[in-house]
């Protein structure tokens, strides 16, 4: 099916942040892009209403805390590119039910306009901050980022519920369950916190493949009784070492500094599907899993990432921040603060963001 891709230009003229007036292209530092897409999902839907729902709540942070009373969208010039708007899920109240062969044209199709659309601030080496949309739509930022740099030279920081490291999903090469297999082929380097959910004989063999397993910092799901009996089999599995189990959401003193030495390439990118939280933090999601990243557990790794790359010269391009998925009263409807059951996973997701920018620019 043909894909039919707008720019939406009335999220184009309001700002992230709520800042009085959308600043030029040129004169920005930082630039939000939205992708409102999600087809490969195949549990909660949503995800393309993740855009709106961030930017609405960004409106909603109001003051700058400890340091002094002037907000971030007064110190930050953040240029909105607006929301690259992809077709809905929706129809009549019902779920779409799309073919095989029009989701990968569409996945295809999608990869290819969001290349298109954030080349332009990574080439002026403006940070971009690109809202979701399913996690699928990273892969056109790994392709623009291809572009310009070498791979073997970024660091993807992953933080997600899942290894995201099939070849494919439902056959689909450009899906949400895939995004991260496709960055390794092109030759990124990744390390991966957050991660929960059941790696497979596949992602396993990925694992070694790429040797990620120093790499990987798998969340705790069980009693730690449970780890200490099995403690011989845990030596011995492939994508997983016993020093790097996050206890509470939260890698302690020896996993950051381990985390922060693999972040050792000129750039680093940070991508974050909102399902590597804890689900008490990120209920809208399309996957919520317990026992995920706390969000001062995030908080933390991104901060220390960000001073960590200064001390280094080491620059951060952007951050993907992806899969929100808002609890909506009626998911066919815009997303409105009024059409929506509980609003806490977009204004946790738009005040991390907010954090990010201050670290960054402030």
């Amino acid at each position: 099916m043909p894909l039919h891709c707008t720019l939406n230009k009335e999220y184009k003229n309001c700002t992230f942040l709520d800042a009085e007036k959308n600043p030029s292209f040129e004169e920005a530092r930082a630039v939000f892009l939205g992708v409102s897409f999600d087809a490969t999902t195949t549990y909660h839907k949503g995800a393309d209403k993740g855009p709106q729902a961030l930017l609405e709540a960004s409106h909603q942070i109001e003051f700058e805390p400890v340091l002094d009373s002037a907000a971030l969208n007064e110190r930050v010039c953040m240029h909105n590119a607006g929301i690259l708007e992809f077709p809905s899920n929706w129809k009549n109240g019902m779920l779409k039910e799309w073919s095989e062969n029009e989701v990968r044209a569409m996945a295809e199709g999608m990869v290819q306009e969001v290349q298109k659309a954030c080349a332009p601030a990574l080439h002026a080496k403006k940070f971009l901050l690109m809202a979701g949309g399913e996690h699928s739509v990273a892969n056109g930022i790994w392709k623009a980022l291809a572009h310009l740099y070498n791979p073997e030279g970024i660091t993807l920081l992953h933080v997600d519920a899942h290894l995201d490291l099939r070849d494919a999903y439902w056959n689909q090469k450009y899906c949400h369950g895939s995004v991260m297999a496709r960055a390794k082929e092109m030759g990124f380097q990744s390390v991966h916190t957050g991660i929960r959910d059941q790696i497979g004989v596949e992602e396993q063999e990925q694992v070694k493949k790429y040797e990620l397993r120093e790499r990987i910092f798998y969340c705790a799901t069980q009693p730690k009784e449970f780890y200490a009996r099995n403690a011989r089999a845990l030596k011995k599995c492939a994508w997983m070492k016993k020093e790097n189990l996050v206890w509470n959401g939260v890698l302690n003193a020896l996993q950051m500094k381990k985390l922060l030495r693999a972040v050792a390439t000129p750039y680093v990118w940070i991508s974050l599907d909102v399902d590597g939280f804890d689900s008490s933090v990120m209920p809208g999601t399309g996957t919520p899993l317990p026992y995920g990243m706390s969000l001062k557990g995030v908080e933390d790794l991104l901060h220390a990432v960000i001073v960590h790359a200064r001390s280094k010269k080491i620059t951060v391009l952007g951050m993907d921040l992806t899969e929100l998925a808002p609890l909506m009263r009626d998911p066919e409807k815009p997303y409105s603060m009024s059409n929506a059951v509980s609003v806490q996973s977009e204004m946790n997701a738009a005040l991390l963001a907010h954090k990010v920018l201050q670290w960054m620019f402030t």
